[in-house]
């Protein structure tokens, strides 16, 4: 068995004291905090946009995408924006920080449990036990339905 079919590689990030991770194939960069310019009349989870090396990127609150009712709230030194690329979208998710690359035996992935409620569901595609912690794997192309790709994609 070649090594990448059986382990895959994850940033793990931070969001309200719990860990996300999106397959770093998808990570174009992570960038620091940069002001973020508001876009009138977008959906309550888009902040805005902002201006990457000459390219409008949208930048999406995965706190307000989840409907988190603890939020964090301030932006510190660690929050970071992390540039991700899935189908045609590239799009800046906000964190509290970023941690590491993991490298990851599939055998310690899950797929979502059926408890989940259907809307995290499609936003979410599994979850990873990592020592005696558990690490939720975002699905990026199911977090969004196609409306709201297209108000991402028109955002550019």
């Amino acid at each position: 068995m070649e090594d990448q079919d059986k382990f895959f590689h994850l940033v793990t990030f931070e969001m309200n004291k719990e860990m996300f991770a999106i397959p770093i194939m998808n990570i174009q960069e992570i960038i620091r905090w940069t002001a973020v310019v508001p876009i009138p009349q977008s959906p309550d989870f888009v902040e805005g946009v902002i201006n990457l090396r000459s390219k409008v990127i949208p930048v999406v609150s995965l706190q307000k995408r989840f409907a988190s009712a603890s939020l964090k709230g301030a932006v510190d030194d660690k929050t970071r924006i992390v540039i991700a690329e899935f189908g045609e979208l590239v799009v800046g998710f906000i964190v509290d920080s970023v941690h590491e690359v993991l490298r990851i035996d599939r055998k310690n992935f899950e797929p979502t449990p059926d408890i989940a409620v259907v809307a995290d569901r499609r936003c979410v595609k599994g979850i990873v036990k990592q020592d005696k912690s558990m690490i939720m794997v975002l699905d990026l192309e199911g977090m969004f339905s196609k409306d709201e790709a297209d108000i991402l994609k028109d955002a550019r």
